[in-house]
């Protein structure tokens, strides 16, 4: 609570979000799929990587978008997968993938949805992984956010994710409570 107070304080976000419609809200509930975790067997030596404030540093990219206005829900017909990059706008897809092994609930780094819907950060996976896309045929199929809908991680995240990193770079009591705030914003 005590980071969530603080982020809104020093913030450039709005204090308060616009309010979801019920289909938003059923679709980015659709959508998420949870943690991901995913290993593959391994004997030999390993090196341990340890990225210190990775999380913030995820939150805080200018390279980041995050939706601060209500999304519009399309139907499309085509997904160009030849340029993808350049071409998925932020939203959410209704589609099918295929490759999917049937006891597998991910591979790679790419969770499966059985509800079959997934962010644009998701289809450019599946399309790295080489998975094949289909967008469903129901009407709509995409919730799109446009840019003019879309805020940058650095405007929302930076300004409080840089003031708790020099605390914690700090130390002491007040030290381990920024680090502890500094992974306590979810949820």
């Amino acid at each position: 609570m005590a980071s969530f107070r603080f982020f809104q304080d020093v913030s450039r976000a709005s204090r308060k979000a616009e309010d979801l419609s019920q289909e938003e809200n059923h679709w980015i509930r659709l959508a998420y799929t949870g943690a991901l975790t995913w290993a593959e067997p391994y004997e030999g030596i390993a090196t341990e990587l340890d990225f210190n404030e990775f999380y913030p540093h995820i939150l805080s990219s200018y390279m980041s978008g995050w939706p601060v206005r209500a999304g519009e829900f399309k139907t499309i017909t085509h997904i160009r997968t030849d340029s993808i990059k350049d071409h998925l706008k932020y939203s959410i897809y209704q589609v099918f993938i295929e490759g999917q092994l049937a006891e597998q609930k991910c591979i790679r780094g790419f969770r499966y949805n059985p509800a079959g819907y997934y962010t644009h950060y998701d289809l450019l996976l599946a399309m790295d992984l080489g998975l094949h896309i289909e967008l469903s045929s129901e009407s709509p199929n995409a919730l799109i956010f446009e840019q003019t809908k879309l805020m940058s991680g650095h405007d929302i995240f930076n300004q409080w994710a840089s003031y708790l990193i020099e605390i914690k770079k700090e130390g002491g009591q007040a030290g381990k409570v920024a680090k502890h705030m500094l992974v306590s914003l979810w949820g």
